[in-house]
């Protein structure tokens, strides 16, 4: 009988070493898969203008942009918004003016 338990104690390690490195090996990717790379490009103010008629919660300070620092601006949008960063790049991308 003890063995028959250390049998099946043997066994239940082994499935939660494996069950372990499968989880890990996801959570592993999904930390790897980069976001979609994303940079302001055009007349921002002309742009950030049509947004905020678009998105009335979003204030000037909002909306403030400085090059290099699309992230931060993503970020306030996101969080003003409550949306993800994929849905703010794509309000951007409706309302950007050449």
């Amino acid at each position: 009988m003890a063995e028959l338990c250390n049998v099946a104690v043997v066994r239940l390690r082994q499935f939660c070493a494996v069950r372990f490195l499968q989880i890990n090996t996801i959570i592993m990717t999904s930390n790897n898969i980069k976001s979609e790379e994303f940079k302001i490009s055009g007349n921002w103010i002309k742009t950030a203008k049509a947004i905020q008629d678009k998105y009335a919660l979003l204030s000037d300070a909002d909306l403030k942009f400085e090059a290099g620092k699309e992230d931060e601006l993503l970020g306030r949008i996101e969080t003003k918004l409550k949306i993800e960063r994929d849905e703010a790049i794509k309000i951007i991308k409706k309302c950007k003016v050449a």
